[in-house]
């Protein structure tokens, strides 16, 4: 219980910070926009697909959510549903997430490499079912840690990869963030927030978890969006039939305790060559995934072409935060 009260917590911060089941939906009157719910068995694990389209011709994006475990589908539907009026925009909720945790609570493996592997089959499938040779690839936040793991895996399956607040070193990453806040709580004499990072500095909160749960409540206290952000996502995770909070958050509990190490010990600073060219989409104010590092891996990496797009009044969650700008800047880059 004081696992899952610490990761409820976690994934509240990060939110803020930052229909009945039918196959197939009707039709919207107003934008055209078909979309397609359905189970799709990868890995010997049936797991929940939404896609959202106009027409078949369109390129195909593969969206791999964050969390661990944590849907992206309403704040997708409520905030860039305008993505699918130009690209098939396809949601894969992974393992031990949302609706394919809830179909099926005991997956197996629950590995990061397992996960990476339902992905790349998926994409073979997509393939197949849209008559593509290659497909986009977008990752965001934890979903850039197995979006980038399956483009350095198979790069010849997608025509670019995109990384949303791209997770590169997670350990330097946190370092980072930890000497940001100690800046700004010794300017504002927040003996507090300084007595908080003292504990971790001399890891007396040993456990991964409790730690990345300290930090994020530092990090939302002095790394917030505006107030109408906030309002607009809390409304948007509860603005679904088909999405409750706590249903949610039953596969982040799951999800969690598998995956922590792979979240708190991934290191892509040797990976510096990828065959596709390569997006960063990154808030100018994100401490959850500190710029600095962004900055530096693009810098050496080597590809085909590359680029990183700030924005400039996000922090850790672009596409709900400037969701206009966010949904244009997509959709230009893949046209």
């Amino acid at each position: 219980m004081k696992k899952k009260s610490i990761f409820l917590r976690i994934s509240v911060l990060i939110i803020i910070g930052v229909v009945s089941m039918n196959l197939t939906l009707a039709q919207d009157v107003n934008d055209k926009i078909k979309v397609e719910q359905y189970y799709q068995n990868l890995g010997g694990v049936e797991q929940y697909i939404e896609i959202m389209k106009t027409s078949d011709s369109n390129p195909v994006l593969l969206w791999i959510h964050g969390g661990p475990g944590f849907p992206d589908i309403p704040i997708l539907r409520y905030f860039n549903k305008e993505i699918s009026k130009n690209l098939t925009l396809v949601i894969w909720e992974q393992r031990g997430a949302g609706k394919s945790y809830l179909k099926n609570p005991n997956p197996g493996d629950m590995s990061t490499a397992q996960i990476v592997e339902d992905g790349l089959e998926l994409v073979e499938i997509l393939k197949k079912k849209f008559s593509k040779e290659k497909i986009y690839l977008a990752g965001n936040s934890w979903g850039s840690i197995i979006g980038l793991k399956m483009a350095q895996a198979q790069p010849q399956k997608f025509h670019s990869y995109i990384g949303i607040s791209q997770v590169i070193n997670s350990k330097r990453g946190r370092e980072l963030t930890r000497d940001w806040l100690r800046e700004l709580a010794l300017k504002k004499g927040d003996s507090t927030t300084i007595a908080v990072l003292d504990s971790l500095d001399e890891k007396s909160i040993t456990n991964d978890l409790q730690a990345l749960m300290k930090e994020s409540e530092l990090v939302a206290r002095y790394n917030v969006h505006n107030q109408d952000v906030e309002i607009q996502v809390v409304k948007a995770r509860s603005y679904y039939d088909d999405y409750k909070l706590e249903d949610m958050m039953k596969g982040a509990f799951f999800s969690i305790e598998f995956l922590i190490n792979d979240l708190t010990d991934i290191n892509f600073d040797n990976l510096t060559e990828l065959d596709i060219p390569v997006y960063l989409i990154h808030g100018r104010n994100d401490w959850t995934c500190p710029t600095l590092l962004d900055n530096e891996w693009i810098e050496n990496l080597s590809a085909p072409k590359k680029e990183i797009i700030w924005m400039e009044n996000s922090t850790h969650g672009p596409p709900m935060e400037e969701p206009k700008l966010f949904n244009k800047i997509l959709i230009d880059l893949l046209q």
